[in-house]
């Protein structure tokens, strides 16, 4: 049964365009004399990544992806990741999705509101299925993705991007010693995983020797879980109203005094920024953008941020300040 409601889903991809035919043009002004042929839906399993990698390529790049997204929206209302494996990982693809098709706009210049919704995902499948392979390689995966990760190359290791990998390596450790043979999309099986994980291991090494004092070398950093709430804590606050909003930061802010001060992770100063953007709080925000674009680089969007801090807080008084901090993004000084 799910298979036919997976094809009659996607038979909506049949719309987008295509080529002109070739053959002779039919005069519709004529009664036609024979009934018009049907289109057969056929069953589509969607069961591994193989699966998906083929649905994917026939669209992604070829067609507009908004109906293939739809139709796997409707089939992740009623998805029970915690008792179908197949389930676990159609959220999994759908979060890859999101986040791919977040990239592709924003690099075009547009806000869509997918990298939102991948991040709920992640924070459902979390919920839902904490244990299911498919939920830890996506953990893994949304990290590599945002690193630029492929397969046939490994991922650049600074103090900036080190966080980052670092949490993509402890996931897919963590993978590979729940489902050793695990099998991912396209390129990204077991043994190109593993060699990720070794890749990771070996730059994170040379990072910290070429840190370490001799006196007092710096231990390799674990990345801690706490990382994981303050991505659930963002996506809620991406998907929350106005009067959410301003609970979640009071409960954030209440959290911080309660933590004291010390190192803030990247993850933990977009939070920071969230807030500050919200109460309008515009030298705090444009320090915080500042110091995520030295710490973030090319992964944060400096302007993107000073454009949502513009349409909270009155910039005009703080032009030189912005000026200073080489964030006018195209505003005349």
């Amino acid at each position: 049964m799910r298979r036919v409601i997976i094809a009659s889903s996607l038979f909506v991809l049949s719309a987008c365009p295509e080529p002109p035919p070739t053959g002779p043009v039919r005069d519709l002004s004529v009664a036609a004399t024979r009934p018009a042929p049907r289109v057969p839906l056929v069953p589509l399993a969607l069961a591994t990544h193989a699966d998906f990698d083929a649905l994917e390529e026939r669209i992604v790049g070829r067609r507009e992806v908004t109906p293939l997204i739809t139709a796997l929206e409707r089939l992740a209302q009623s998805a029970r990741p915690a008792e179908r494996a197949e389930d676990a990982l159609l959220l999994m693809r759908l979060g890859a999705l999101y986040r791919d098709q977040d990239e592709a706009l924003r690099n075009a210049g547009r806000e869509s509101g997918y990298l939102e919704k991948a991040l709920a995902i992640g924070t459902r499948l979390r919920a839902e299925a904490p244990t299911s392979p498919h939920t830890l390689f996506y953990q893994g995966w949304v990290p590599f993705a945002f690193l630029g990760g492929r397969v046939d190359r490994p991922l650049s290791l600074t103090p900036e991007t080190k966080e980052l990998a670092s949490a993509c390596r402890d996931q897919w450790r963590a993978l590979l010693a729940t489902a050793p043979d695990y099998d991912g999309p396209g390129a990204l099986d077991a043994a190109a995983i593993a060699r990720i994980i070794a890749q990771v291991d070996a730059a994170e090494a040379e990072l910290v020797a070429s840190t370490a004092t001799a006196a007092e070398p710096t231990p390799a950093e674990v990345v801690d879980r706490g990382d994981v709430e303050v991505i659930n804590t963002l996506a809620r606050f991406e998907s929350a109203s106005e009067g959410e909003r301003k609970t979640i930061c009071r409960d954030w802010e209440a959290s911080r005094k309660r933590a004291g001060q010390g190192p803030r992770s990247v993850l933990a100063l977009r939070m920071d920024l969230a807030c500050a953007t919200t109460a309008g709080q515009a030298g705090d925000a444009i320090g915080l953008i500042s110091e995520l674009r030295r710490r973030d680089g090319p992964a944060f969007d400096a302007c993107l941020a000073v454009a949502r801090l513009g349409d909270r807080a009155d910039l005009s008084r703080l032009d030189k300040t912005l000026q200073e901090a080489d964030l006018l993004c195209g505003r005349a000084p």
